[in-house]
């Protein structure tokens, strides 16, 4: 900083430069910790999907009927707003209403997986599953023990459980890795 004559300072490029590499470090720090603590987040959101997957290979089985089965179909256009341009996006998901019983008492359920509301842009993939599950069929239902109303159709670890956050937190943890290194190049 240059000092004129009445004693107040002026500043020059070299402070205004210094101000802004000051600015692209917290800047960089900031998308650093955002970047890590989403890849951090994923990791734990993948961790809990495959440990509450081999916890229900343990689960009790018992009978259960489907009470109904159909494909559900939900269509948006553009950015989901009610008036977007654009061409419409389909996703189908499987619904299967299903019923049993434990202790005498009679619970409901509609999840498939451990993981409910799993659609897809292809209609195949929820048709099949409403094929193998037909109303008025009897399947094995997996319960949790003690707590019936957490229950599913099919159990274990799923691959499609775990690709989204394991994609994410791969590219959350690149981009982390690549920000903590340009922090450190303007340390």
């Amino acid at each position: 900083m240059k000092s004129t004559q009445d004693g107040y300072a002026q500043a020059g490029p070299q402070s205004f430069k210094r101000g802004q590499v000051i600015f692209m470090r917290v800047l960089i720090a900031l998308m650093a910790f955002g970047f890590l603590g989403t890849a951090l987040f994923d990791a734990w959101s993948c961790c809990s999907l495959l440990a509450r997957g081999l916890e229900s290979r343990g689960w009790v089985p018992t009978t259960g009927r489907i009470e109904d089965s159909y494909v559900h179909e939900t269509v948006s256009y553009g950015n989901g707003g009610y008036r977007s341009r654009g061409a419409p996006s389909h996703v189908y998901t499987p619904v299967v209403k299903y019923s049993f019983e434990v202790a005498g008492s009679r619970h409901t359920s509609q999840n498939i997986y451990l993981k409910p509301g799993l659609g897809s842009s292809g209609r195949r993939f929820a048709s099949e599953k409403v094929r193998e599950y037909p109303k008025g069929s009897t399947v094995a239902v997996y319960y949790a023990p003690g707590n019936p109303r957490e229950c599913t159709l099919e159990v274990g670890v799923f691959r499609s459980y775990l690709m989204g956050p394991m994609i994410s937190m791969m590219v959350w943890g690149i981009f982390g890795v690549l920000s903590v290194k340009l922090f450190l190049w303007l340390w």
